[in-house]
């Protein structure tokens, strides 16, 4: 497995050698998937994608206050604007998904600081589930793109939104 260490711990990353870069959902399924031999990947995934957690609404890039990010780019590519985003948060299951990986990781280390450090990034998740994530009040989690569409687009034919089971533990 790859990992590289980011500013703020160990971080999995996807896609070498074209696109070494940090996407959510890989890494929290990554860091559930390793978190029964190495808690501190999850550790690493958990504390980089907090501090990296939409705090605002931007159409360009899909985001919604307290939504987990699915993708960051870097680089030239970034600077010289050849993409529309350094961070685009248009995932329907990085923000569940974060939710799951903070209880696993809680009840497989019991690190409470750690958890009560990132206590108001992972309330602002939950948040974004019951307003924006879960908008008709249907207990789904339906995810739309604002920005017509998503980091790696999708056929016309296919509709703009996924859909995801809310999880039975989140109230």
């Amino acid at each position: 497995m790859l990992t590289t260490q980011a500013e703020l711990g160990r971080y999995p990353v996807a896609g070498r050698p074209w696109l070494s870069t940090p996407f959510g959902r890989d890494a929290l399924i990554t860091a559930l998937q390793t978190l029964w031999l190495n808690s501190g990947l999850a550790h690493g995934v958990l504390t980089f994608l907090a501090a990296h957690q939409a705090h605002q609404q931007d159409v360009a890039s899909d985001a919604e206050p307290g939504e987990i990010l699915h993708e960051m780019r870097g680089g030239e590519m970034v600077g010289l604007g050849a993409v529309p985003f350094a961070c685009y948060y248009g995932s329907v299951d990085s923000t569940p998904l974060f939710v799951w990986l903070t209880g696993v990781y809680y009840r497989r280390s019991g690190d409470r600081d750690f958890i009560e450090s990132i206590w108001p990034d992972i309330r602002r998740t939950l948040e974004w589930i019951d307003l924006y994530g879960d908008a008709d009040g249907d207990a789904f989690v339906e995810r739309g793109h604002a920005s017509g569409g998503g980091s790696t687009g999708s056929a016309p034919e296919l509709p703009k939104s996924d859909i995801l089971i809310r999880p039975a533990c989140v109230e």
